[in-house]
């Protein structure tokens, strides 16, 4: 797989780390007598009690890496369980050679005929939600002969039911790079701008289900420690002339934390995107790294909006909890570009000399 040199934040300064306590079963010092075990009688399931297991009720398999390998090999296929996976069509079910004529053809759609062809398929096993239970990763490299326009896209494939599904899917563009983990989280960056970069983390989790856990938008050459208009929930009503549009000719650095997935769908002045402004957390830091806040006049405002401002060692925290509300270990956000024992072990399932074929021979 081509490996890429990819921009990502600091790395997570403390994550919480979970205890758990375990209670032992031992005896308490005396010499009594050790009564004797009772033998009982088998159970078996009555229309009062199914839930008993009898020796013909049928036991689920347990998934393997060989389920995905008959994928690999063109002895299965896969079906998109959702919407919005580049080339693949909900409910539609997929050998491998269809999934890469289907990308082609969306290449071709999206940035014009032959301009971008799949140049590489790599595959790897991956322990989404880090149970020990196996699901598959597909890499498909898709790149232009006209300019170094690389286009990563990764499928997450898991079986459910008897199924082979994909079940989640992540974009890495060459200007808004990311990288799989072997737990199933993607770390994305990007940048809006010569000032603003972006970070977000999300995953997969053991059940296959897609989970935002969180994002970061730095804003580097901001002028003041403040919030704009367009980041003010639209029931807080504003002192005239409140600048509405984030000024960035200065050298303030504004963190901005969200822990929901930001919609497209938000409306400008909806009840849905006031609860998106409210849930987010600022920090902000001067050209020298220390910490600042907004003055005190403004700090009133975003108090009534109920945003929070707050400093480096309460994000962490947040970031922490957030954490242990998904269950996520600190190793499970490890970045592979950075702890190479997070890398999921791709292997190569194509790398032809020519592309496939838009459409089927």
């Amino acid at each position: 797989m081509k490996k890429k040199s990819i921009q990502t934040m600091a790395v997570l300064s403390a994550a919480m780390l979970l205890a758990a306590g375990f209670a032992g079963c031992s005896n308490p010092g005396g010499t009594g007598n050790v009564p004797e075990p009772v033998s009982e009688p088998l159970q078996t399931a009555t229309s009062e009690d199914p839930g008993i297991l009898t020796p013909d009720e049928p036991v689920a398999e347990a998934t393997t890496e060989e389920d995905y390998l008959a994928f690999i090999e063109g002895n299965a296929k896969i079906k998109a369980a959702g919407d919005n996976m580049f080339g693949l069509v909900k409910d539609s079910e997929y050998t491998l050679d269809d999934v890469m004529k289907s990308i082609n053809a969306a290449y071709d759609e999206f940035f014009g005929p032959g301009y971008k062809a799949i140049v590489e398929v790599d595959y790897a096993f991956i322990d989404c939600g880090n149970d020990g239970v196996p699901e598959m990763a597909l890499c498909v490299v898709g790149d232009s002969e006209e300019r170094n326009d690389e286009m990563n896209d990764y499928y997450i494939v898991k079986k459910i039911d008897g199924e082979l599904l994909v079940v989640d899917y992540f974009e890495a563009y060459y200007r808004s790079w990311g990288e799989l983990n072997k737990y199933g989280v993607f770390l994305g960056s990007g940048s809006g701008g010569a000032s603003l970069h972006i970070n977000d983390y999300k995953r997969v989790n053991a059940a296959g289900e897609h989970e935002f856990i969180y994002s970061c938008e730095t804003e580097f050459a901001m002028k003041e420690a403040m919030l704009y208009g367009v980041d003010i929930p639209s029931d807080i009503e504003l002192p005239e002339g409140y600048p509405y549009i984030p000024d960035d000719t200065g050298e303030i650095e504004r963190e901005k934390y969200s822990f929901v997935q930001s919609e497209e769908i938000f409306i400008d002045e909806s009840p849905e995107l006031d609860a998106y402004l409210r849930q987010l957390m600022y920090v902000f830091h001067d050209a020298r790294g220390n910490q600042i806040f907004p003055s005190e006049e403004n700090q009133k405002i975003y108090s009534e909006a109920g945003i929070l401002i707050t400093d480096d060692a309460t994000m962490k925290q947040r970031i922490s909890d957030r954490l242990s509300e998904l269950g996520i270990s600190e190793v499970e956000m490890s970045s592979p570009s950075e702890s190479p024992d997070a890398a999921p072990g791709w292997i190569v399932a194509w790398d032809g000399l020519e592309p496939q074929m838009t459409e089927a021979e």
